[in-house]
């Protein structure tokens, strides 16, 4: 019965719907991280530094997600996979971060608005570089996991 229902939600949804379940669990998951970093942060701009500090928690956060649940990946190569997002990210967190500088610097957007706008930014980019950087070689003929 849930093979059944598995097979049905796959056919429905698919992994582009997989990433984005995934994702906006990631997504409460590094607004939380975000967030604390934002309190802890001493210096300023606090938004600007909180979103270019959280950068390493947020990408092995939604690393480990998508591997898992999006991609459906387990055994070897997490460590290479993970650097591969680090490096993939590495362009996009660049790109966001004088967004949310921008925002919240220079317009006075509330840095939780601005946070929003500048990681809903990311989204498509993010996906492929996931689906063709980080996972290509694993999502196609690799390990994956059968849940």
């Amino acid at each position: 019965m849930i093979r059944l229902l598995r097979n049905r939600f796959e056919k429905l949804f698919g992994e582009g719907s997989r990433f984005l379940i995934v994702g906006v669990i990631g997504v409460f998951l590094t607004w939380i991280s975000y967030n604390v970093i934002y309190l802890m942060m001493p210096l300023s701009p606090r938004a600007t530094l909180s979103w270019a500090a959280n950068f390493l928690p947020s990408v092995a956060i939604v690393h480990h997600l998508h591997r898992r649940f999006t991609f459906r990946i387990s055994g070897e190569g997490y460590l290479s996979e993970l650097f591969r997002s680090y490096f993939g990210y590495a362009g996009v967190a660049a790109l966001t971060t004088v967004i949310h500088h921008q925002l919240t610097e220079f317009q006075g957007v509330n840095h939780q608005l601005s946070w929003f706008i500048s990681t809903s930014c990311s989204v498509i980019v993010n996906f492929i570089i996931l689906k063709t950087f980080v996972f290509n070689s694993r999502t196609k003929g690799g390990t994956s996991i059968d849940m």
